[in-house]
Parts: structure tokens; sequence; C-alpha cells
């Protein structure tokens, strides 16, 4: 009900209010910088597109590839296998 009262009243809203009451996609311009292309990095590059229109995105990979550890990190006869670690760590003994 104390919703309802700010909303029709006639006084300018405040700065919270304001931000409250108008959608996320109105908000100003954001520069956004991800350090790193690996899963996270990717993971951020597709959440942003998705659900933010008015952003502009910059990725810092070192590699000459994306992907992270799975790039940096070659295991013999692990070439093939894309399974969790610990899956891993419990059938190399």
């Amino acid at each position: 009900m104390a919703d309802d009262l700010i909303l029709r009243s006639k006084r300018p809203l405040s700065d919270p209010e304001r931000r409250l009451l108008a959608p996320i996609h109105s908000e100003r311009h954001v520069k956004v910088i991800c350090i790193g292309a690996g899963a996270s990095g990717l993971l951020l590059a597709y959440k942003l597109q998705k659900h933010f229109n008015n952003y502009s995105l910059t990725i810092y990979e070192k590699n000459s590839e994306v992907s992270g550890t799975w790039f940096e990190n070659r295991y013999p006869g692990y070439d093939k296998i894309d399974v969790d670690s610990s899956t891993n760590a419990l059938t190399s003994f």
C-alpha cells in the first residue's frame, strides 16, 4: 500500500526511487573489461549479450586462443576428455 502512495504522489522522485522504478536497460552506458577468455570470461560475455543492451565489453586474453585452462594444460591421454577433474583424479589411481 505504501508503494501505491509513492507512485500516485505528484512530487518528483528521488534518485533511488527513480532507479527502483526504471527498467535496468534504461541505465547509462557501462564499459566492462574482462581479464581472461576462459570459461568465466566466455560466460560473462554470453550473459551480458543475453541480458543487457547498453554496454561495451573488452576481453583481454594472454593466449592466442580462448578457453583458459583447457587451452594451456595438455595432459597425455586426456586430449579428448572433457569431464569433471575429480572424476579424472579418481580413475587415475
